[in-house]
């Protein structure tokens, strides 16, 4: 990741110039640098993940749902049985 190495050389050019890096030798400053990076690339990894699911659910069929006179839409489910006592009534 190219931005971990950028966060590390702002503040510490002398330590990313070979291919090794020690933790140890990284100032506070960086290291909370570093962990906000982590953070927010793990927010942002678990927000993709939850727009794809609901991606790949994609909207219900023309069958399971169906718009009421009102313009609400309902999905397919079974009708209440409140519903229907009160229409045969």
């Amino acid at each position: 990741m190219p931005q971990l190495v950028q966060i590390i050389r702002k503040r510490n050019e002398h330590l990313a110039q070979d291919g090794e890096l020690d933790i140890e030798a990284l100032d506070k400053e960086t290291l909370w640098e570093l962990d906000r990076f982590v953070a927010n690339w793990k927010k942002m990894v678990s927000k993709t993940k939850r727009q794809a699911l609901i991606n790949n659910l994609g909207p219900p069929s023309a069958s399971a749902a169906t718009t009421s006179a009102d313009g609400s839409t309902r999905l397919g489910l079974p009708p209440s049985p409140v519903a229907d006592s009160r229409l045969q009534h």
